[in-house]
């Protein structure tokens, strides 16, 4: 009775390769196999730890990195990114707000399920640097929603100023 085991383990912890005595051939076949798969579970799990994958143009892994941080720690849960909207609003012909928001999925937060996050172009005076999170609700429920919603909120605090 001639039997091969292959056992494929992480990052090449654990490989190993049992087999009865017999086919030689086979077994060399059989290492090859468990090798190229070991060769590709490794650079997949390189790819996924190190890199997430946004559509051309958008922000840097860097950038999105610290916005699931922020939005981790402003609503006290678990997140991962999603996807990457361009949003461009225009008021009176002018450009209102232009640029990218990150949708994040939360994770264990008793209120919502996603989490749109962003930082300027400004709300304000140039050259603030806050991050703005807003979570997905029945009336913000799309990146679109969560500018213009922060856009609002931006104008009713100038007024009331």
């Amino acid at each position: 009775m001639k039997t091969a085991f292959r056992s494929v383990g992480v990052c090449g912890v654990g490989l190993g390769l049992i087999g009865r005595a017999g086919n030689a051939g086979r077994m060399h076949a059989e290492f090859a196999d468990a090798m190229n798969l070991l060769t590709l579970l490794s650079a997949l799990l390189i790819v996924l730890s190190f890199t997430t994958i946004v559509p051309a143009g958008s922000r840097p892994s860097a950038y999105i990195r610290t916005l699931a941080r922020t939005v981790s720690r402003r609503h006290s849960c678990d997140c991962a990114h999603l996807s990457s909207e361009r949003i461009h609003l225009a008021s009176d012909g002018k450009t209102a707000w232009e640029g990218w928001v990150e949708v994040f999925e939360l994770y264990s937060h008793e209120q919502a399920t996603r989490c749109y996050a962003w930082e300027p172009p400004y709300f304000g005076s140039p050259g603030q640097s806050e991050t703005h999170t807003m979570l997905h609700t029945t009336s913000v429920d799309s990146p679109v929603a969560a500018v213009r919603t922060a856009l609002a909120e931006e104008r009713s605090r100038a007024v009331s100023q």
